[in-house]
């Protein structure tokens, strides 16, 4: 937007350039006729007034610059100071003509303004050399204010100063010292012409061109050549007027490209700090999960002791649980927001003053039940009562069950961690070995054996990053943090792409894949993600346990609101009793250490996990047939294009994905 925006101001700059170059064209016709058929003096007079009025704009378009922008073109300072003193300049020129003074005066002081004149083009395009340019700048200054001091201050004639020298013989002195100068300037601007642009150079060129012919055409005044003289006069006024209307618009037009460039970087800055924001809020987003689940881990942990807790905060009852509601058959509303004074009364018959943090105490609900209460006072401000039922000897065939549930699975765990150390030392002992291979290989200069051995550190490095992924993203999943990016997709192209991508696999294994969809478009609310680690995990298990030369099938149906995603293989059937279990942690059908498919057992876990993170469910057939595993999600319907997400597939991220789920397959 800020791109157009810059395009329209310029269009509309050069529109207003070219109708003020026509009308500078009709006023300097017209003012040029009315100015030959008057005196020199009037022309001079109207030519001070214009230039005046220009170099005034100037100065303000400077000064109006400097305020609103830090940024500020070179020699800003000198341009801007030799600006205010030609306008110095052109007053006492005006003053003079008023004054009626001899003419050698004005010629004294337009020679002194030309001179300044080429010192303003030398510094607006940096050709000047900086040692004399200053010296010269200042000693025109000193001159300029004596000049002042005399003519409005002590009503002193410069005539009268110079009478003894000559006045005329001076002011063409001055005059044919101003042509030196020019000739001086226009050396170096032709010396310095790869520095100025070609628009710049032909304006500048023709700018010192007419300060010279109006030099002359001050000679040719006392040559009585008014006519000749007059033309040149107007001249030089049209070019001065040109020249610094384009001064005045290069200024405009670098004031633009600062803002311009300011908005542009603002944009920058803001998108920048939105992309902090945003990261900020994700980190804040998971602290608050991670708050939320410590909170609920807490109430797990005060629900699951078999007392009861009663947590008071200044005497007030603020926290009850679940154990001693069920026990006592009440509501926690009964009981949060009562007095300890209350409590005590009311259960122990006992007031706050009696109770002994040193002593227990025995109360009833009713017949069967009886408690013994601790009372603790961890400061001043908290106080906690615990109490004990001692009619739970039924519930110890319960902890003696969920005891050997744990003991059951603390052995799958031992498993688990058996195999886990062999998934990791077997990779490590790999890369090990054939690094010290390479050695021979490089000092026998065999390079060829060097590739191929690199080929297998990288598979064993892709299958160590499968290794540890796998078990930290279980633990997340156990531990509630992962959540899913769920956005509107295609997923018949999701799931094509990623099973494309397995393909390359899939054929080194002899078998072949096939893949159906009974509409091109089907559309679920999905991390997408969350999908392609899904299908990979399972192509990869049907590559590692269908038969050699068999066949894959991946189908995609519609069932009522229901998405049904079908994964088929023709591997070996999977007996009744194990198929219960197969989706469970550390499960594995071939737990033996010298199988050529490897895997640490977690995979399938992931992937039902992840599954019923998105709201869908998976469940597995197995037949003589084969195995077949099938996904159901929910089906959108009337799905508006502004909600889907339309992704750009990224092979190299597919393809690295699908290199590591297939790292832990030896294909030969």
């Amino acid at each position: 937007m800020t791109k157009e925006f810059f395009y329209k101001i310029k269009d509309f700059r050069q529109k207003c350039n070219t109708n003020f170059n026509f009308l500078l064209i009709f006023i300097v016709v017209l003012g040029g006729y009315v100015c030959i058929r008057s005196s020199y003096e009037f022309v001079i007079f109207s030519i001070s007034i214009i230039s005046l009025g220009i170099t005034v704009g100037f100065v303000y378009i400077n000064t109006v610059k400097n305020k609103i922008l830090v940024k500020k073109i070179s020699n800003i300072k000198k341009i801007y100071f030799l600006s205010l003193i030609i306008g110095v300049v052109i007053v006492l020129v005006i003053l003079t003509l008023l004054k009626k003074d001899s003419m050698e005066e004005v010629f004294f002081l337009l020679s002194l303004r030309a001179t300044l004149e080429y010192s303003q083009i030398e510094n607006i395009f940096n050709v000047e050399n900086k040692y004399i340019s200053n010296i010269g700048i200042h000693i025109i200054a000193i001159v300029l204010y004596v000049f002042i001091t005399l003519i409005n201050f002590k009503n002193i004639s410069i005539e009268a100063i110079f009478s003894d020298l000559k006045l005329k013989e001076i002011a063409y002195i001055s005059i044919l010292i101003s042509l030196c100068v020019a000739l001086s300037t226009l050396r170096k601007i032709l010396s310095n012409r790869k520095k100025i642009s070609k628009n710049e150079f032909k304006k500048v060129i023709l700018y010192i061109t007419s300060i010279m012919l109006n030099l002359s055409g001050l000679i040719f005044i006392k040559l009585d050549l008014n006519i000749i003289s007059k033309v040149l006069l107007i001249l030089k006024c049209t070019t001065f007027t040109l020249f610094y209307g384009y001064m005045i618009d290069k200024i405009r037009y670098e004031c633009f490209n600062i803002i311009n460039l300011n908005i542009e970087q603002a944009i920058k800055e803001k998108k920048h700090l939105n992309s902090i924001l945003l990261k900020r809020n994700k980190i804040l987003n998971d602290i608050n999960t991670m708050i939320n689940r410590t909170q609920n881990n807490y109430s797990m942990l005060l629900d699951s002791i078999y007392g009861g807790v009663f947590l008071f905060v200044g005497n007030k009852l603020q926290h009850v649980n679940n154990t001693m509601i069920k026990k006592m058959n009440m509501k926690s509303s009964d009981f949060v927001g009562m007095d300890i004074g209350v409590f005590l009364k009311k259960y122990c018959n006992l007031s706050l003053d009696e109770v002994d943090t040193s002593k227990h105490y025995s109360f009833f609900i009713d017949e069967n039940i009886v408690f013994d209460m601790f009372f603790s006072c961890p400061d001043d401000e908290n106080k906690l009562i615990y109490v004990q039922d001692f009619s739970y000897k039924e519930e110890n065939k319960k902890i003696r069950k969920e005891f050997e549930e744990c003991l059951a699975d603390d052995k799958n765990k031992k498993e688990f961690f058996a195999n886990i150390s062999h998934e990791l030392k077997t990779p490590i002992n790999l890369i090990s070995s054939v690094l010290q291979l390479n050695k021979i290989y490089l000092k026998e200069n065999k390079i060829d054996l060097v590739d191929n051995n690199r080929k297998i550190i990288i598979q064993n490095c892709l299958r160590l990053i499968r290794t540890i992924n796998n078990f930290i993203d279980s633990n997340k999943i156990s531990e509630g943090y992962v959540i899913p990016d769920k956005k509107i997709y295609n997923i018949v192209d999701i799931i094509e792409n990623t099973a494309l991508a397995c393909n390359k696999y899939i054929k080194r294994s002899e078998n072949t894949l096939i893949f159906d969809s009974q509409q091109e478009e089907i559309y679920v609310n999905c991390d997408k993600d969350f999908i392609t680690r899904i299908i990979l995990n399972l192509l990869s298990n049907s590559v590692k346990y269908g038969k050699k030369g068999g066949m894959i099938k991946v189908n995609l149906a519609l069932e009522d609101d229901k998405v049904c995603i079908i994964i088929k293989n023709d591997g070996p059937k999977i007996e009744k009793e194990i198929i219960p279990y197969i989706f469970d942690r550390f499960t594995k059908l071939n737990k033996a250490f010298n199988r050529i498919k490897e895997g640490s057992g977690l995979g399938l876990f992931m992937t039902k996990a992840l599954v019923e993170i998105q709201g869908g469910s998976i469940g597995l057939i197995s037949n003589n047939e084969g195995n077949e595993f099938v996904i159901t999600m929910n089906y959108l319907d009337n799905v508006e294009k502004e909600q889907i997400q339309y992704e750009n597939f990224e092979m190299n991220s597919i393809d690295e994905k699908v290199d590591i789920e297939f790292s832990d397959i030896y294909i030969t």
